[in-house]
């Protein structure tokens, strides 16, 4: 019986940690694309990075979600930036945006 309770309480956990890292990460994707809408941008790709944070590696929190994004202007350029979404604190339930354009 103890194993069976073990098990049940093991999956419960996996199911629930896979629910709250999914919405972490598509709530920062809409800020994202909320962003881009606003700027009269296209975005051409958008990565979740969770290692390779550019320049918000230092100046980051676990609780801030950072994309590396590449977008298309009206004009039709196409330009690099990362986006660090979130507060440092308060990560997602913050709608701060930063943005690090590349040259």
């Amino acid at each position: 019986m103890e194993i069976v309770f073990t098990i049940v309480f093991a999956t419960l956990f996996v199911i629930i940690l896979t629910i709250i890292m999914t919405y972490h990460k598509n709530s920062g994707s809409r800020e994202v694309e909320k962003w881009a809408t606003i700027e009269g941008l296209e975005i051409l790709s958008s990565e979740y990075r969770w290692v390779k944070r550019g320049p918000y590696f230092i100046n980051s929190s676990n609780q801030q979600r950072i994309f590396y994004v590449t977008v298309r202007d009206k004009a039709g350029n196409i330009k690099r930036c990362w986006v660090k979404v979130g507060g440092f604190f308060f990560g997602l339930l913050s709608d701060k945006i930063d943005i690090s354009w590349e040259n």
